[in-house]
């Protein structure tokens, strides 16, 4: 069966998270892994919550279908996904991801650009997360200048608080190219003031605080649309 573990248990993986109960999948959403999804949810006494059904046509819109799974230390629910929002199709997303093996079972971790895409939801904690999942990968790009031409124009999109752009801007060669070719109106405030990185001007840091919220606002407001138009999808199907 090809799926890819997302969302918290993927968190959880890369240290961003210390627990979660819930287990999101984004599945393959091709009849005959379905066939084998629904094999596998049989096996394991899973009940349905909520619309929509299991069904090819609703995974392929970007609907989450929900299951509780009962087990000893008390149920977890499974939700599964065929397209999630931002995140492209499930082939190159599957090539991308970290295999891991736990307890002599395989599966696939969804890499932390796409996780990191996944988690700019309409919910405030989850930009917590994901400066937990960019801290690790900015302090090695910092130590380690080689690699800084390779993933910084990436990281200079997606840093997420003032201390890291400023950081960029005062002590990369090309932090401060990088952080304007984002295009991010933080970043280009955080390019223009180096020295605030050692000054702490509180007026800078500010400014800089308050484009992220902007930017985190706008992110936002386009997650609630996404699944405000999902909810209309499922509104409109009969009911039983």
């Amino acid at each position: 069966m090809r799926y890819v573990v997302i969302s918290g248990q993927a968190c959880l993986h890369y240290g961003a998270i210390e627990a979660t109960r819930d287990v999101d999948l984004w599945v393959e959403p091709a009849d005959e892994n379905l066939a084998r999804l629904r094999a596998a949810l049989n096996d394991l006494g899973a009940e349905q919550r909520f619309l929509p059904p299991l069904e090819k046509r609703f995974l392929n819109q970007g609907h989450a279908v929900h299951f509780m799974i009962p087990a000893d230390a008390g149920e977890y629910r499974l939700d599964l996904m065929g397209r999630p929002p931002r995140v492209g199709d499930f082939a190159q997303a599957w090539d991308d991801a970290v295999v891991v093996t736990v307890e002599g079972i395989q599966f696939r971790v969804l890499d932390i650009p796409r996780l990191v895409d996944i988690k700019k939801t309409q919910r405030p904690r989850d930009y917590d997360v994901i400066c937990r999942l960019l801290e690790p990968l900015f302090e090695h790009a910092c130590a380690h200048p080689e690699e800084q031409a390779r993933i910084g124009p990436w990281l200079a999109k997606e840093l997420r608080t003032p201390e890291s752009l400023l950081a960029m801007a005062a002590t990369w060669p090309q932090g401060p190219a990088l952080l304007r070719a984002s295009g991010r109106p933080a970043c280009v405030l955080a390019a223009e003031h180096p020295e605030a990185h050692q000054s702490q001007d509180e007026r800078v840091l500010d400014a800089i605080v308050q484009e992220l919220r902007r930017e985190q606002q706008a992110l936002e407001d386009e997650d609630r649309a996404y699944w405000r138009r999902r909810l209309a999808e499922l509104r409109r199907l009969p009911r039983t």
